[in-house]
């Protein structure tokens, strides 16, 4: 499908190129100074190459097809046919209107981006609008200067501010955290960056404090911090989960306190559709057990208590690998990490554990979708068990919804998730609801001990899901009338376009 999809290409840009706006005349290009070492990078590879160079006010035609990449210099550029390739933008405003359509990457590059919801980029889509770069006219070229005078000072978030916490451990978290940059030392891009936590419930305050170096998408950084952790985030996310409890007491992670002294060396890259992350961290924690309390919720449920961690130091060595793919019918994002723990710097415990996990989304039949979850983590061949800090749950909504939450606990874990999704379209639109997706979910899983015998369980489930509200039924194969649950909760939108949405 992907070759098909590239003959196709190339064959529109042969048919369009008659149509197309003609480049400029031939003109030198160069990059002055040193920004952002990522951002240098890609520049550095638009310009080693051949390139499509805008440097006047342009209007690509819902008619025209060009080949990439289009490298956008100081200028505005509409788009509303075609780009066989990236499309690159300094100090410039890109608009993509809703019959673009961008067979690559889409990088903006200290100007503005402004992508109609119906424009389709089949690659990754990095917006860099504070980056300090600006394109100066000269009478032999057009460089692109970094600019000398950048930001300090960079704050988190909004203002600071991260996005709040709630949960049934620290009640209500406020995050706040800014960034210094000192100059550029030898073509390395230093970074400070502290942050400052509060915890109502339990009326305490952390943080943390780290120091970077990148250069080129290779970054050392030197960190310490006192955070409250959870190995429950891949179940559902941050946002997700709070709100959950803020309005039904339910709360789908355990946590554990933890001091943390680190080094980590951390590679990233991007190649096409495809980027990926690695990182190698040597690590120092201790941590401490968290007691669950009783904050204040819409609706009350009874308090889950917290699984308590295994006091004591944990000195590791983490080997962590992810990376996303973006195509036009198929997204796939994976990872895999190996930690191995001893008794360097004081360790209380040894040992060596493993964690691989995958999400893909695909079309299927019609405007049907396919998802497939995968999630898998154990002690490695020699490490008979793992700290309760290790371990991981199933049960609940975003495991099992037909069980109650955390109703399997260990150190090891298997889980497989399956959902199909069937777009039920505008003539079951609900008012104040919109319209709703039919999907049938299917999960199999099991989390365990050593020396418990445990088989695989399954759920089924049959859900109708609207942007902000899912009502589903969900049972136990083995014992579809008594375990049935109808439940209620609340959702989010899926972001960006589904592979199984039409492109427009």
């Amino acid at each position: 499908m992907r070759t098909l999809a590239t003959v196709a290409a190339a064959l529109l840009v042969l048919l369009g190129s008659a149509s197309a706006p003609a480049p400029l005349q031939a003109q030198r290009v160069e990059r002055v100074g040193s920004g952002a070492a990522s951002v240098d990078e890609r520049l550095d590879a638009v310009l080693a190459g051949r390139y499509m160079l805008v440097a006047r006010d342009t209007t690509f035609a819902a008619t025209d097809t060009v080949s990439g990449p289009v490298l956008v210099l100081g200028a505005t550029a509409f788009v509303e046919g075609v780009i066989a390739g990236d499309l690159v933008a300094v100090d410039s405003e890109v608009y993509l209107r809703p019959t673009a359509r961008v067979i690559g990457d889409v990088v903006n590059i200290g100007g503005g981006l402004y992508r109609a919801e119906q424009a389709v980029v089949q690659g990754l889509r990095i917006d860099r609008p504070e980056a300090n770069y600006r394109v100066v006219r000269g009478p032999d070229a057009l460089r692109i200067v970094a600019a000398p005078d950048r930001r300090r000072i960079e704050l988190d978030g909004v203002s600071g501010f991260h996005a709040p916490t709630y949960d049934r451990v620290n009640g209500l978290t406020l995050r706040w955290g800014a960034a210094y940059r000192p100059p550029h030392v030898a073509g390395f891009d230093p970074r400070v960056h502290g942050e400052l936590a509060y915890r109502s419930e339990r009326g305490s305050w952390g943080g943390g404090l780290d120091v970077a170096l990148e250069k080129a998408g290779t970054a050392i950084v030197l960190g310490a911090r006192d955070v409250t952790v959870t190995n429950e985030g891949w179940i559902r996310d941050a946002l997700r989960n709070s709100l959950s409890f803020f309005f039904t007491g339910r709360d789908y992670r355990d946590y554990y306190g933890a001091r943390q002294l680190y080094l980590e060396v951390r590679r990233r890259g991007a190649r096409g559709s495809l980027a990926w992350d690695a990182r190698l961290r040597g690590q120092i924690e201790d941590a401490r057990p968290l007691r669950a309390d009783d904050p204040w919720t819409v609706f009350h449920d009874t308090v889950r208590p917290n699984l308590p961690a295994d006091e004591g130091r944990i000195s590791s060595l983490i080997a962590t690998g992810s990376g996303e793919w973006a195509g036009t019918l198929a997204t796939l994002a994976a990872g895999a990490a190996l930690e191995f723990a001893g008794a360097a710097v004081a360790g209380d415990f040894a040992f060596g554990r493993f964690a691989a996990w995958a999400d893909v989304a695909m079309a299927a039949l019609a405007n049907h979708g396919l998802e497939l979850r995968l999630h898998f983590r154990g002690p490695l061949p020699g490490t008979d068990a793992l700290p309760r800090q290790r371990w991981t749950f199933l049960g609940g909504a975003g495991t099992f919804p037909a069980f109650g939450i955390a109703t399997f606990r260990g150190d090891r874990l298997a889980f497989v998730e399956t959902t199909y999704i069937i777009p039920l379209g505008p003539r079951f639109d609900v008012p104040f609801l919109g319209q709703p997706d039919l999907e049938l979910l299917h999960v199999a899983g099991m989390a365990w001990t050593r020396g418990q015998d445990r088989d695989l369980e399954q759920n089924v489930a049959v859900q109708l899901r609207f942007p902000f509200v899912t009502a589903r039924l969900a049972t136990d194969p083995t014992d579809p009338v008594d375990a049935a649950r109808l439940d209620l909760g609340l959702t989010l939108p899926r972001a960006g376009r589904s592979p199984w949405e039409p492109v427009r």
